[in-house]
């Protein structure tokens, strides 16, 4: 992760001790930590994994219970991981019964329909 950062692996831990990365220990490294590619993803809504990071922290959780729970399809995401929806991924938009005509439609101009909203103030 530091060589894709262009800096020295100290300032990643740094990083990760600040509460900008997950860091996974593992015994099969030489330094024993373990970076989630997913956080070099320029897509990736950073304020809200930092929020993520804190409230794990604050529970006193683990960031091997953390990755799991990032990487584990949510109801509430339609399916969707926590990861996936942190990189900008929507849940399908629900399929209506469109009120001007008999049969279902997806996103009809007429109907109300209820999707995920973009997340506002979000930032990268």
């Amino acid at each position: 992760m530091a060589g894709d950062l262009k800096c020295a692996p100290e300032a990643v831990y740094e990083r990760a001790v600040a509460g900008e990365f997950i860091v996974l220990l593992s015994l099969a490294r030489v330094d024993g930590r373990r970076y989630p590619a997913f956080q070099l993803d320029e897509r990736l809504d950073k304020s809200l994994l930092k929020q993520i990071i804190r409230e794990y922290r604050d529970a006193d959780v683990s960031s091997t219970l953390l990755w799991s729970f990032l990487r584990s399809p949510q109801k509430i995401f339609a399916g969707l991981t926590p990861i996936e929806m942190m990189l900008g991924g929507m849940p399908p938009a629900p399929v209506t019964r469109c009120k001007n005509a008999s049969k279902l439609r997806r996103n009809c101009c007429t109907c109300v329909s209820l999707r995920m909203m973009p997340r506002s103030g979000a930032t990268a």
